[in-house]
């Protein structure tokens, strides 16, 4: 026990002109000793590099893994309401990437008629005449019905 102190007291830590950093020991060391002292060798030379490197440096957001992972989500597109993938349940779209219905392939106008030609002001981000207040591309959800006030008319979604 005396001696593993006396050699840890005689461990000197030496820089060298190039900042590299040695390990001088005054008592014979065994190859597990060279072992442990090439690690902490090494341990320091990663120390000193990692300082003279700024934190964010060469960060690209474009090629970033969380950018990557985005651009490859798929939405996925399956049959209307609840989906069970690989243990995770999530909600498939009830309208495709062009506003069509997903499980009939119907491009139905918000307004549920289905000769309707379109009804609304053109959709902002898709331009058709057929979505209502928000935009049918990819949309997780459709009408069920419509009722009109004063006249008791309530028109319901054929295709839901």
């Amino acid at each position: 026990m005396a001696d593993s102190r006396d050699q840890l007291q005689n461990i000197d830590f030496l820089e060298d002109s190039n900042s590299n950093w040695s390990i001088s020991t005054d008592a014979a060391e065994s190859t597990e000793d060279a072992q442990i002292s090439g690690r902490i060798s090494q341990a320091l030379k990663k120390l000193t590099f990692n300082q003279n490197m700024k934190f964010m440096e060469n960060f690209d957001p474009e090629q970033s893994n969380r950018e990557r992972r985005k651009l490859t989500r798929k939405i996925t597109t399956s049959v209307v309401g609840a989906t069970v993938s690989a243990g995770k349940r999530f909600i498939s779209s009830v309208h495709d990437e062009h506003g069509y219905l997903s499980a009939y392939g119907k491009d139905l106008c918000d307004c549920l008629e289905e000769a309707c030609q379109g009804c609304h002001f053109p959709c902002t981000k898709c331009r058709s005449v057929k979505c209502g207040h928000e935009c049918r591309t990819n949309r997780k959800y459709c009408i069920e019905s419509i009722e009109i006030e004063g006249m008791g008319v309530t028109l319901k979604n054929e295709f839901r």
